[in-house]
């Protein structure tokens, strides 16, 4: 009931919390323009530009998808270099000169709610304060992989994960080889795909949660195009399917096994599952489809698996995120009570084939109807037979 109210809330403390912080909050636009005393930012990569047009549905189209139609740009991504910064809480905030980079909690203000409320959860304040004292210190150069749901799958790629390449932007334009601090024990997905993507164990160390002194911090910049006070964003697709494209190439795949057909199953998560799952496995399994349940993968066969399937359906959930290990597919979305745009534009933008289905919901679960599923499954593979 509290996370349910504090979720309704949130917006509105979030703004309230910007306007207490005031001058003790350093954004994005204050970093690139006027960065702090002792800090460095280098700018690499592009600007990309998308348009995403009307997708192909099955009911009424969700809303949260329309809101996406038309013409997106996400900005040209920087790493920062931070000197005598102060890491604090579990969802690290970064200050320096006693003020709070937003970029260190993924670059919007509902996210330093949530970092700064955890903070106090775990009796850290969120600032810099004589009251409290780091109670450890880094010498070396630490790289930020850890923040605001460092540990949810859905995140930890296209937040984290993903920032690899703001990694290697910096160790190319300085010459020095980092420290990553990433999740205190973390899942074996987390330790599995950072070694994947090109990230050694003998570089990371867990965060602590605690308080603590470092000499220099270096943030990547969140790679989306966002509204600060709405959370509202775009992930990049260039970024995460060149991710994809890396770790699918260190994985050994059987090609020979591509045309996989893959329904994505929830079955093992809180919410957002198929209630009536046997009866749409009974329709899958006219088309081919095999029924994954990712959790119970290890992340190497997940990898495997999305990159060998030409066709990817389930319900909105963090097991999507695979698609970025696919070279090929066509993304069939299902959608109950909640919606989100993230895999539409994330699939659009990647150049992949999207559709949305409209379900009926279960309280926070989802129920397919079957005769529509088959009737569209029918139009579209039909040319597979």
């Amino acid at each position: 009931m509290l996370r349910r109210l504090y979720r309704r809330a949130r917006p509105e403390l979030a703004d309230a919390y910007r306007r207490l912080l005031g001058s003790r909050l350093l954004t994005r636009d204050e970093l690139l323009a006027n960065p702090p005393e002792g800090c460095r930012v280098f700018n690499f990569g592009a600007v990309e530009q998308y348009t995403f047009n009307r997708p192909r549905h099955t009911g009424p189209l969700p809303n949260a998808i329309a809101a996406k139609v038309g013409e997106w740009t996400v900005p040209k991504p920087f790493v920062a270099e931070i000197t005598d910064a102060t890491v604090i809480g579990p969802s690290p905030l970064v200050t320096v000169d006693k003020r709070i980079l937003l970029e260190s909690t993924r670059g919007t203000y509902p996210r330093l709610l949530d970092s700064s409320v955890r903070a106090l959860a775990a009796g850290q304040l969120p600032v810099q304060t004589r009251f409290q004292r780091p109670t450890m210190r880094y010498d070396d150069p630490l790289f930020l992989f850890v923040g605001p749901w460092a540990t949810e799958y859905f995140h930890w790629i296209t937040d984290y994960l993903v920032k690899v390449f703001s990694l290697e932007a910096y160790c190319e334009r300085t010459g020095v080889d980092p420290l990553v601090l990433i999740p205190s024990d973390p899942p074996s997905w987390v330790l599995d795909s950072l070694s994947l993507a090109g990230i050694g164990s003998d570089r990371l160390r867990e965060w602590s949660g605690g308080r603590a002194q470092a000499h220099q911090i270096i943030i990547g910049s969140a790679r989306y195009r966002s509204s600060p006070k709405s959370g509202e964003y775009i992930y990049s697709p260039a970024a995460l399917k060149r991710l994809g494209e890396r770790i699918r190439s260190a994985v050994t795949t059987n090609m020979d096994e591509g045309g996989r057909r893959l329904y994505v199953s929830r079955s093992d998560a809180p919410n957002r599952r198929v209630q009536n799952e046997t009866d749409l496995l009974t329709v899958l399994d006219q088309y081919g489809f095999e029924r994954f349940v990712p959790g119970e993968h290890s992340f190497e066969e997940q990898v495997r698996r999305f990159a060998e399937a030409e066709t990817i359906l389930g319900p909105h959930g963090a097991g999507l995120t695979n698609m970025i290990f696919s070279t090929d597919a066509k993304i069939i979305e299902l959608f109950g009570s909640y919606e989100n745009a993230c895999f539409f534009t994330l699939a659009r933008g990647i150049g992949f084939d999207y559709v949305s289905v409209s379900c009926e919901s279960d309280g926070s679960d989802i129920v397919v109807n079957p005769k529509a599923v088959k009737s569209l499954l029918a139009e579209l593979l039909s040319q597979h037979g």
